[in-house]
């Protein structure tokens, strides 16, 4: 993760059951992203967000294709290839 990702998105088992935030918040990486997946503009998402910028939406963006790509590796990596080759059809 980059050093800029990791300073704006953090995680504490004492916020939001440790789901990953932008720092200084409670807006969850998942709120902005479904956001996002409902149209809004990364300018949009922070504006609607007291004390977001652009910049910490988009270090939720990375960290959650940093996240995605991870748990996406992992999974492949202990598959079958007949089982992998499956989920890649979904």
């Amino acid at each position: 993760m980059s050093a800029e990702t990791q300073s704006r998105i953090v995680s504490d088992p004492a916020k939001m059951i440790g789901k990953p935030v932008v720092r200084g918040t409670v807006v969850t990486v998942e709120l902005l992203l479904a956001q996002l997946g409902d149209g809004l503009t990364v300018e949009e998402v922070a504006a609607s967000h007291r004390g977001l910028s652009p910049s910490d939406v988009r270090a939720a963006l990375k960290f959650a294709a940093r996240a995605f790509r991870t748990a996406w590796n992992g999974k492949i990596q202990t598959l079958e290839p007949d089982r992998a080759e499956m989920l890649l059809r979904r």
